[in-house]
């Protein structure tokens, strides 16, 4: 242990080996999720940059238009982000992953709130993101 005064440089520091073994043993626990993550990401930066940023999607949905692919698209997508409907989808699964201690519904939970994270529901959506980690990471393998 050093103790160094301001100004000082403490040349014996060296991290607990046990912290680099709970490290590893996190992340062997976390590399699950990688690919389903990235897949997710993927298609809603896709989506966000792809066609709401881009301004892709049909400005006026009324009339003949409104029943058209792309119209109804646009509304589902409107509403999934209107008033954080994502952000509370995700928290309700990660609550319900924590209270049945469930690791799928805790990844699809996780899915839901990397989603919400992206697509504008950055307040329930974090909260979920961590509470469904935290059942991942510590729910038995059961299901």
């Amino acid at each position: 242990m050093c103790f160094a005064v301001a100004g000082e440089i403490c040349h014996n520091f060296a991290p607990s080996p046990l912290v680099f073994v709970s490290l590893m043993r996190l992340l062997t626990r976390l590399r699950p999720l990688f690919w389903p993550s990235l897949a997710i990401l993927l298609a809603v930066f896709a989506l966000r940059y792809g066609l709401i940023e881009a301004g892709r999607l049909p400005a006026d949905c009324d009339g003949a238009r409104a029943s058209t692919l792309a119209c109804t698209g646009k509304w589902l997508l409107v509403q999934s982000f209107l008033h954080q409907r994502l952000g509370w989808l995700a928290l309700a699964l990660a609550l319900a992953a924590f209270t049945f201690e469930s690791r799928r519904m805790a990844l699809i939970a996780w899915l839901t709130a990397l989603a919400g994270l992206v697509l504008y529901n950055y307040d329930h959506a974090g909260v979920a993101a961590m509470m469904s980690l935290l059942v991942w990471v510590r729910a038995p393998a059961r299901g």
